[in-house]
Protein backbone atom coordinates (compact mmCIF):
# COMPACT_ATOMS: atom_id res chain seq x y z
CA UNK A 1 0.00 0.00 0.00
CA UNK A 2 1.34 3.42 -0.88
CA UNK A 3 1.28 6.59 0.75
CA UNK A 4 2.11 10.06 0.76
CA UNK A 5 2.75 12.31 4.01
CA UNK A 6 0.25 15.19 3.88
CA UNK A 7 3.08 17.26 5.45
CA UNK A 8 5.17 16.41 2.22
CA UNK A 9 2.46 16.80 -0.53
CA UNK A 10 0.56 20.18 1.29
CA UNK A 11 3.47 22.62 0.06
CA UNK A 12 3.31 21.39 -3.67
CA UNK A 13 -0.71 21.95 -3.80
CA UNK A 14 -0.86 25.13 -1.69
CA UNK A 15 1.71 26.71 -4.32
CA UNK A 16 -0.76 24.81 -7.21
CA UNK A 17 -3.58 26.83 -5.39
CA UNK A 18 -2.00 29.90 -4.81
CA UNK A 19 -1.02 30.06 -8.43
CA UNK A 20 -4.50 29.58 -9.30
CA UNK A 21 -6.26 32.05 -6.86
CA UNK A 22 -3.56 34.92 -8.65
CA UNK A 23 -4.70 33.17 -12.36
CA UNK A 24 -8.32 33.89 -11.65
CA UNK A 25 -7.32 37.47 -9.91
CA UNK A 26 -5.81 38.26 -13.37
CA UNK A 27 -8.38 37.02 -15.06
CA UNK A 28 -11.72 39.49 -13.16
CA UNK A 29 -9.82 42.18 -11.45
CA UNK A 30 -10.31 44.97 -14.02
CA UNK A 31 -7.60 46.11 -16.68
CA UNK A 32 -6.51 49.90 -16.94
CA UNK A 33 -4.36 48.96 -20.11
CA UNK A 34 -6.95 49.14 -23.42
CA UNK A 35 -5.06 46.19 -24.83
CA UNK A 36 -5.21 42.90 -23.97
CA UNK A 37 -2.40 41.14 -23.25
CA UNK A 38 -1.91 37.59 -24.71
CA UNK A 39 -2.26 36.25 -21.18
CA UNK A 40 -5.70 38.04 -20.68
CA UNK A 41 -6.57 37.04 -23.86
CA UNK A 42 -6.24 33.07 -22.94
CA UNK A 43 -7.65 33.35 -19.71
CA UNK A 44 -11.08 35.58 -20.85
CA UNK A 45 -11.55 33.17 -23.72
CA UNK A 46 -10.58 29.49 -22.41
CA UNK A 47 -11.47 26.46 -24.57
CA UNK A 48 -13.55 23.39 -23.81
CA UNK A 49 -12.15 20.56 -23.71
CA UNK A 50 -13.22 17.00 -22.27
CA UNK A 51 -10.63 15.31 -21.77
CA UNK A 52 -8.70 18.37 -19.83
CA UNK A 53 -12.14 18.56 -17.15
CA UNK A 54 -11.58 14.49 -17.02
CA UNK A 55 -8.08 14.65 -15.74
CA UNK A 56 -9.11 17.66 -13.49
CA UNK A 57 -11.73 15.62 -11.86
CA UNK A 58 -9.86 12.62 -11.86
CA UNK A 59 -7.20 14.54 -10.11
CA UNK A 60 -9.76 16.21 -7.72
CA UNK A 61 -11.66 13.41 -6.97
CA UNK A 62 -7.94 11.26 -6.14
CA UNK A 63 -6.98 13.94 -3.58
CA UNK A 64 -10.21 14.27 -2.46
CA UNK A 65 -10.22 10.89 -1.48
CA UNK A 66 -6.41 10.40 -0.60
CA UNK A 67 -6.81 13.94 1.91
CA UNK A 68 -10.08 14.71 2.94
CA UNK A 69 -10.05 17.61 0.73
CA UNK A 70 -9.81 18.85 -2.80
CA UNK A 71 -12.63 18.34 -4.92
CA UNK A 72 -13.58 21.92 -4.50
CA UNK A 73 -10.87 23.78 -3.83
CA UNK A 74 -9.36 22.03 -6.77
CA UNK A 75 -11.95 21.71 -9.50
CA UNK A 76 -13.45 25.14 -8.85
CA UNK A 77 -10.54 26.99 -9.69
CA UNK A 78 -9.72 24.82 -12.80
CA UNK A 79 -12.88 25.46 -14.40
CA UNK A 80 -13.23 28.98 -13.47
CA UNK A 81 -9.87 29.03 -15.81
CA UNK A 82 -10.85 26.26 -18.49
CA UNK A 83 -14.45 27.32 -19.25
CA UNK A 84 -15.92 30.57 -19.88
CA UNK A 85 -18.64 30.33 -17.46
CA UNK A 86 -19.71 32.87 -14.86
CA UNK A 87 -18.16 31.47 -11.70
CA UNK A 88 -21.40 30.84 -10.04
CA UNK A 89 -22.32 28.48 -12.57
CA UNK A 90 -18.84 26.55 -12.05
CA UNK A 91 -19.62 26.83 -8.29
CA UNK A 92 -22.90 25.32 -8.52
CA UNK A 93 -21.41 22.83 -11.03
CA UNK A 94 -18.94 21.87 -8.56
CA UNK A 95 -20.85 21.33 -5.66
CA UNK A 96 -23.58 19.42 -7.69
CA UNK A 97 -20.54 16.99 -8.58
CA UNK A 98 -19.42 16.77 -5.61
CA UNK A 99 -22.05 15.52 -3.50
CA UNK A 100 -22.49 12.56 -6.08
CA UNK A 101 -18.60 12.28 -5.70
CA UNK A 102 -18.67 12.07 -1.95
CA UNK A 103 -21.22 9.83 -1.93
CA UNK A 104 -19.24 7.32 -4.17
CA UNK A 105 -16.21 7.94 -1.80
CA UNK A 106 -18.04 7.38 1.65
CA UNK A 107 -19.45 4.44 -0.21
CA UNK A 108 -16.27 3.29 -0.81
CA UNK A 109 -14.57 3.61 2.33
CA UNK A 110 -17.80 2.12 4.05
CA UNK A 111 -17.13 -1.15 2.18
CA UNK A 112 -13.34 -1.12 3.06
CA UNK A 113 -13.07 -0.14 6.49
CA UNK A 114 -16.98 -0.66 8.13
CA UNK A 115 -19.09 1.70 9.74
CA UNK A 116 -18.10 1.43 12.87
CA UNK A 117 -14.43 3.45 12.37
CA UNK A 118 -16.98 6.80 12.45
CA UNK A 119 -17.58 9.34 14.83
CA UNK A 120 -21.28 9.26 13.71
CA UNK A 121 -22.58 12.49 16.09
CA UNK A 122 -19.31 14.74 14.46
CA UNK A 123 -20.98 13.31 10.95
CA UNK A 124 -24.17 14.52 12.21
CA UNK A 125 -22.70 18.21 13.13
CA UNK A 126 -21.00 18.42 9.84
CA UNK A 127 -24.01 17.49 8.23
CA UNK A 128 -26.26 20.20 9.99
CA UNK A 129 -23.83 22.99 9.01
CA UNK A 130 -23.01 22.19 5.29
CA UNK A 131 -27.32 21.83 5.12
CA UNK A 132 -27.25 25.46 7.12
CA UNK A 133 -24.57 26.98 4.77
CA UNK A 134 -25.00 25.86 1.49
CA UNK A 135 -28.86 27.64 1.07
CA UNK A 136 -26.95 30.57 1.94
CA UNK A 137 -23.55 30.26 -0.06
CA UNK A 138 -26.35 29.40 -3.01
CA UNK A 139 -27.78 32.70 -2.28
CA UNK A 140 -24.88 34.53 -2.11
CA UNK A 141 -23.60 32.64 -5.56
CA UNK A 142 -27.09 33.90 -7.41
CA UNK A 143 -26.80 37.38 -5.91
CA UNK A 144 -23.65 38.44 -6.37
CA UNK A 145 -21.91 39.63 -9.99
CA UNK A 146 -19.85 37.46 -11.84
CA UNK A 147 -16.98 39.77 -11.70
CA UNK A 148 -17.18 40.36 -7.21
CA UNK A 149 -17.61 36.59 -7.12
CA UNK A 150 -14.35 36.07 -9.21
CA UNK A 151 -12.55 37.96 -7.14
CA UNK A 152 -13.68 37.01 -4.12
CA UNK A 153 -12.99 33.23 -5.16
CA UNK A 154 -9.57 34.75 -6.29
CA UNK A 155 -8.71 36.91 -2.90
CA UNK A 156 -9.90 33.23 -0.89
CA UNK A 157 -7.92 31.33 -2.75
CA UNK A 158 -4.77 33.72 -2.64
CA UNK A 159 -5.37 34.78 1.13
CA UNK A 160 -5.73 31.16 2.38
CA UNK A 161 -3.12 29.42 0.50
CA UNK A 162 -0.32 32.61 1.18
CA UNK A 163 -1.00 32.17 5.34
CA UNK A 164 -0.95 28.26 4.70
CA UNK A 165 3.06 28.23 3.04
CA UNK A 166 4.21 31.13 5.27
CA UNK A 167 3.00 28.48 8.83
CA UNK A 168 4.87 25.80 6.64
CA UNK A 169 8.11 27.73 6.53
Amino acid sequence: MASIPGAAIKPFITSFLLVLGILILYRFVPKRTSSPSKLSMVLSNPRFSSRKIIGLGLVASFLDAMGGGGWGPIATPGLILTENEEPRKVIGTVNLAEFFITIAIAVTFFIALGTEEYNWRVIGMLLLGGAIAAPLAAYLCKRLPPRVLGIFVGVALVGYNLRTLLTIV
